[in-house]
């Protein structure tokens, strides 16, 4: 099913007559239109992108909610405003204790001991298990 996903994408690319220039990009735009059927320029998908984190993030105590490529793409662009988030969340439990970006990686069941006012998801793939993971936490934190 990946695979027949990662198709169309790259189909729907090559229909906007696109050079793959950048991966990324490509698979960014193509998910906005597969998922949301709208047309964005990726500049404006970074520009909003920057606008919350500067907006609802920066200045407030934040956590990002996963340690995978989408994180590894935030941090690729919004490098200084990722540094003043006060860890990085994620399920998978061998990453606990280790670091990413110099912030540590904490499980979902140290949420509760961290000072976070404002979770930050970063993933695609795990959003279905993070929404289960987060209705389980306390609702003082607020979720974008």
């Amino acid at each position: 099913m990946v695979n027949n996903r990662r198709n169309k994408r790259t189909d729907i690319a090559k229909r906007k007559g696109r050079v793959q220039v950048n991966q990324y990009t490509i698979e960014l735009d193509n998910i906005i239109e597969e998922y949301f059927n709208k047309k964005y320029d990726t500049k404006d998908v970074f520009f909003n992108i920057g606008k919350i984190l500067r907006e609802q993030c920066v200045g407030k105590k934040y956590a990002i909610w996963g340690a995978g490529i989408h994180t590894d793409q935030l941090y690729k662009y919004f490098s200084r405003d990722i540094g003043e988030a006060v860890c990085i969340i994620d399920s998978d439990y061998s990453l606990q204790g280790q670091e990413k970006f110099g912030l540590e990686i904490i499980t979902p069941d140290e949420v509760i001991e961290k000072e976070i006012d404002v979770i930050l998801i970063s993933s695609f793939s795990g959003a279905q298990s993070i929404e289960k993971c987060i209705a389980k936490l306390p609702s003082k934190y607020k979720v974008i």
